[in-house]
């Protein structure tokens, strides 16, 4: 086979691997390193003619050999990932906090924060730190309803690092207005206030219309109780 032959067939060989370990890290949470993919096929592109030229042949051969070897581990790499076991893990925390949510919507609290707990220990043994958060939130939820306030605010202001970590703004958003409601539940009316103000912050700065609408109610109620 001629040199441009095995040119081209190098060259589509490694655009393969590399759109394949793009659409691999894309799809399993690795999107920051998508155009990864594109940058070393085009590297490969401008390589593979290169390569005709005798004098430096063998200079760009180690080059060449050097970045497929990227794209084959990026591949791999990409196949292990969507194989591996934390994601079975991960799926399965998420199937606890479903079932955990049904016994919430019934009045079952006790059942739902077992099942919240479970997942709360599947999620940091995964180090799924955005799901550590949300489960937080959930059992917080639990310990509101039944009224224990002081167990719920702990709870709230643990997923609130959380969230600010992952810098997930409208969950922190979210977590605030919560926060604001067990306030509001233990009469702190001034905490809870300053709370909601801060949601509505971030409300509008993400523009969701939902968090916007439903804290300006509860901020207009706390001024009422306020001024009583």
């Amino acid at each position: 086979m001629s040199t441009e032959g095995k040119s081209i067939i190098f060259t589509i060989t490694a655009l393969i691997l590399e759109i394949s370990a793009g659409l691999l890290w894309l799809i399993f949470d690795k999107p920051i390193l998508a155009p990864l993919p594109g940058i070393i096929g085009g590297i490969l592109a401008v390589i593979a003619i290169l390569r005709k030229s005798v004098r430096i042949k063998r200079t760009i051969n180690v080059i060449f050999f050097f970045l497929l070897a990227i794209a084959l581990f990026s591949t791999i790499y990409g196949i292990i990932k969507a194989f591996s076991p934390l994601k079975t893990t991960t799926t399965e925390a998420d199937d606890m906090i479903n079932t955990g949510q049904q016994f919430y919507i019934k009045g079952q609290y006790e059942e739902a924060l077992e099942y919240y707990r479970q997942a709360l220990v599947t999620f940091r043994e995964a180090k799924d730190r955005a799901g550590d958060g949300a489960t937080l939130d959930n059992i917080a939820s639990v310990y509101t309803s039944l009224g224990q306030y002081d167990q719920a605010l702990e709870y709230y202001k643990q997923a609130l690092v959380i969230t600010r970590e992952v810098k997930d703004r409208l969950g922190e958003g979210a977590t605030l207005s919560n926060i604001g409601s067990v306030c509001e539940g233990m009469g702190q009316y001034d905490q809870a206030l300053e709370y909601k103000r801060q949601a509505l912050a971030i409300a509008r700065e993400v523009g969701n219309g939902e968090l916007k609408a439903k804290t300006q109610v509860n901020i207009e109620r706390l001024r009422r109780q306020s001024k009583e």
